[in-house]
């Protein structure tokens, strides 16, 4: 399976995590605030992931 695929199932159960807790503690518009920061993050260390194997492969 391809790294992109994996990293993609991996984020989107950690967003749903996230999202459940959150909502269960706080509700649901802080659960949305919540989910929305942690894909901006996770969308960021995508970015830096693929800088850093591209920047590896070069090499």
């Amino acid at each position: 399976m391809s790294f992109t695929i994996l990293y993609a199932a991996f984020a989107l159960l950690m967003l749903i995590v996230i999202f459940g807790v959150v909502y269960k503690i706080k509700g649901l518009k802080t659960a949305f605030i919540a989910t929305g920061i942690a894909f901006v993050f996770s969308a960021l260390a995508f970015v830096a992931l693929m800088y850093a194997l591209v920047n590896a492969m070069s090499n």
